[in-house]
């Protein structure tokens, strides 16, 4: 069995995001995923060299997001987000308006991986129109969870079980 938690929420410094995961670890003796080190586990796989970041928040949150990607190795090309202050106003926003938000933005800078950020956000709806209008790898928040987690239980899945009912 594979017992996981994930963190979500608005990404912050990395040792911040470690610190989180350790408490959680500890805490619940699962094994701890954060958005952040999804993200950056992520990107790592597609190693990029030219990041765009995309957000539905406030200037002085979007930054934030980019300082955390800079700290991991991933100094963004473009940082933009839509400027929005509620969450739920957030999750209203369709994948559409995602799309062209993202096309609007991403003109001029030359990325070669655009990152979208928001667990709230329908981003992961506009994966694959961006992708292909783009030609770039497009990482979601939401996706970078999924693929975390689905790592996690793959690996756990090739461990012996041991304890009760194990063969």
């Amino acid at each position: 069995m594979c017992s996981v938690v994930l963190r979500r929420g608005a990404l912050g410094a990395l040792a911040h995001d470690d610190a989180i995961g350790e408490k959680i670890r500890a805490g619940t003796g699962a094994r701890a995923i954060t958005v952040l080190s999804a993200v950056l586990a992520q990107l790592r796989r597609i190693a990029p060299r030219r990041l765009a970041i995309f957000t539905p928040y406030v200037e002085d949150l979007t930054l934030s997001i980019a300082s955390s990607l800079a700290e991991g190795g991933y100094a963004p090309v473009r940082a933009g987000g839509i400027g929005i202050r509620e969450n739920l106003d957030i999750g209203r926003n369709t994948p559409e308006e995602i799309t062209d938000f993202v096309a609007g933005q991403i003109e001029g800078c030359a990325a070669d991986c655009a990152f979208l950020s928001c667990t709230n956000w329908q981003a992961i709806e506009a994966i694959e129109p961006l992708r292909s209008s783009l030609r770039i790898p497009i990482v979601t928040s939401n996706q970078a969870a999924i693929e975390a987690v689905r790592a996690m239980r793959i690996q756990a899945a090739k461990k012996p079980e041991h304890g009760f009912g194990a063969a």
